[in-house]
């Protein structure tokens, strides 16, 4: 039997660089998935209930990530499609819709790809906003 010195010494390269396990955990994978929307044994509303949330749990996954310097927010090209050849490209707020559109149509799977991106917010000028309207001044009593 082994002390319990020598089991931890034995397990201390596990743990020498939690560095290099903290930088791989924090690394993700795009979504490219083509999800079946029809099983053997389960209704298809519950498939299409499980699939939209498997998709809303990666949205909220990649967004609580941490945010590299000078990026605002992320953001994520999306398409969505039958297949990988036939899929369409369509916001972020359209990717359950489309599926919605994918189980309406009967189809047997859906192919699902979400690219997560940096986001810059691009401020929209004020000035000529104000100039172009002059009922926003507030001078005016």
């Amino acid at each position: 039997m082994k002390s319990q010195k020598t089991q931890t010494s034995d397990n201390a390269h596990l743990h020498s660089r939690p560095d290099r396990a903290l930088a791989r955990s924090r690394r993700t994978l795009p979504m490219k998935k083509n999800f079946p929307l029809q099983a053997e044994g389960k209704h298809p509303d519950r498939v299409l209930e499980a699939v939209k949330h498997e998709i809303r749990k990666y949205f909220k996954r990649e967004r609580n990530r941490a945010l590299p310097k000078d990026v605002d927010f992320w953001d994520f090209d999306c398409k969505v499609g039958l297949t990988a050849d036939t899929a369409e490209v369509v916001r972020v707020s359209a990717v359950i819709e489309a599926v919605d559109a994918a189980a309406k149509a009967n189809a047997t799977s859906v192919y699902v790809e979400i690219l997560s991106k940096h986001g810059i917010r691009v401020l929209k000028p004020q000035v000529a906003q104000e100039v172009a309207d002059p009922s926003l001044h507030s001078d005016q009593h």
